[in-house]
């Protein structure tokens, strides 16, 4: 009895044995897909990323700095300039860059780059023509040349200038009497021309004649850039003064012509100014002439009484000068400007009589007018 009651035991003890073993299989047949998800390695979390921004196109590369070059010539034959002067002027700064010199065919080019799109100012002169000043911009297009770029400025064009022996002065009384007369480098001779007026009011004309031919035309007057010793910009301009040893005469009558008193007059004397527009030829109108009206009004002046009457002429005149009689007998070049292609006027700026009875050499031209 004692013995079946181990073996008994022992048979308990073998089955709960067993019975633990299958109730742990069993737990770790129906927890493992869930401890497999647990344990499943976790995807590493992305950084978020700046939205992407669209592709900008591409710009062209600008085409560096390169040469200048054009031609110069005459307005009205198209005649290559040779030897014309180019100034290359920064406007900014009122520099002169260079100065270049126009080949046998009037073509030049620098000898310093510039970038395209810079703005440039060229004063162009030549000798025997009136000089002028241009506004560019450095073009975009090119020419390429041995890896080098030259940049396109075209043609520019010069008025050529009257000669001295082809332009005249006169002055006539009403009837288209010619009472005075002188050209571009010789004054009137001397003496005075005289008028006996038959009334108190008449005009007198100042006539201007410029001649030229079919293959030349040419002009006087045309305006001229110019720079004052003091670096400032200006415009010459042709310019007639008129005197008179008396100063009874009417200044509101010469006034109605265009003319204004003049500054710094000596005693006794009226003294009148007038800025004047330029005269050309051209190849059908080989000879021009200009009239400029004088009014005379001696009302205030006795019956028989003699007023002398001076003209000076001349183009090439700063008319802020004219109006306090000085007068410019030649042209120097200062700052950005190396030179001109007129240096001296045609005819005679003011210059200040003797006394106020007039010698027979002051003036220009000359009258006496005998009132009435």
């Amino acid at each position: 009895m004692k013995r079946l009651g181990w073996k008994s035991g022992k048979a308990a003890g073998l089955g709960i044995l067993i019975l633990a073993v299958f109730i742990a299989a069993l737990a770790a047949f129906l927890v493992a897909p869930y401890l497999q998800q647990y344990l499943k390695p976790q995807a590493l979390q992305q950084m978020p990323t700046a939205p992407q921004q669209p592709s900008q196109p591409q710009q062209p590369a600008q085409a560096p700095a390169g040469f200048i070059f054009g031609q110069i010539q005459d307005i009205d034959t198209a005649a290559a300039l040779d030897s014309a002067k180019v100034d290359v002027i920064d406007p900014a700064s009122n520099k002169l860059l260079e100065t270049i010199t126009a080949d046998s065919n009037g073509k030049f080019t620098s000898v310093n780059v510039y970038e395209p799109g810079k703005s440039l100012l060229l004063h162009i002169y030549s000798t025997g023509y009136y000089d002028k000043e241009f506004t560019i911009k450095v073009p975009s297009t090119y020419t390429l040349v041995s890896n080098s770029y030259y940049y396109p400025l075209g043609v520019f064009q010069l008025k050529k200038r009257v000669a001295a022996d082809s332009i005249s002065f006169k002055i006539q009384d009403p009837t288209g009497t010619t009472l005075a007369s002188a050209d571009g480098d010789t004054a009137q001779s001397s003496g005075f021309g005289s008028y006996s007026a038959s009334s108190t009011s008449f005009n007198l004309m100042f006539l201007i004649s410029v001649t030229g031919t079919t293959s030349q035309p040419v002009a006087f007057g045309e305006p001229v850039p110019y720079v004052t010793p003091q670096l400032q910009k200006e415009q010459l301009r042709p310019v007639l003064w008129l005197a008179f040893n008396s100063t009874a005469i009417n200044l509101e009558k010469l006034r109605s012509a265009g003319f204004e008193r003049m500054e710094n007059s000596p005693n006794n004397v009226l003294v009148v100014y007038k800025v004047l527009s330029p005269i050309e030829t051209n190849k059908i109108n080989t000879a021009q002439t200009m009239t400029i009206q004088i009014p005379v009004d001696t009302s205030s002046i006795s019956s028989g009484t003699k007023v002398a009457m001076l003209a000076w002429i001349a183009d090439l005149q700063r008319p802020a000068d004219a109006a306090i009689g000085v007068k410019i007998s030649s042209l120097t070049a200062y700052g950005p400007y190396s030179g001109y292609g007129v240096t001296s006027p045609l005819g005679q700026g003011y210059t200040a009589p003797s006394s106020s009875t007039f010698a027979n050499t002051d003036g220009w031209l000359r009258i006496v007018i005998t009132c009435s």
